[in-house]
């Protein structure tokens, strides 16, 4: 069967233990390449909307964006400090949940100014790097 990561050093054979291990790391490895293009996306879309559509500056522009990735460190802040709280599991779907009402928040009927688009941009970036 399959063991429980709190019993997969008791109970489980090595060999058990070496596939689930290479399972969880090509795992991760194949999740990487959709996480980066997602931080990326939504970097490029907020200055692409800012500029374009919005007729922003360049300048501008910039510091909304690099305002929206600087909005990791707080929440990262908060993550160290109540990571004890939730299992690794739960604070993976709270980050996952957060940037899907983020990136939902990024739809032209929900966003149609730049107050919640910058908002939508500020959930999305940090819990899809945190998660």
């Amino acid at each position: 069967g399959v063991c429980q990561p709190d019993e997969l050093l008791k109970s489980c054979s090595e060999s058990d233990q070496g596939i689930q291990r290479a399972v969880v790391v090509v795992c991760c490895l194949a999740a990487m390449p959709g996480r980066a293009f997602g931080i990326a996306a939504v970097e490029s879309a907020l200055s692409y909307l800012l500029e374009v559509v919005h007729g922003w500056d360049t300048r501008p522009a910039a510091f909304a964006t690099a305002a929206a990735f600087l909005s990791c460190l707080p929440l990262k802040a908060f993550y160290d400090h109540f990571k004890h709280v939730f299992t690794i599991t739960s604070w993976l779907r709270i980050w996952l949940g957060l940037s899907l009402v983020g990136t939902l928040m990024l739809h032209p009927l929900i966003s149609s100014g730049v107050p919640l688009l910058v908002l939508a941009c500020v959930i999305t970036f940090p819990t899809l790097f945190l998660s």
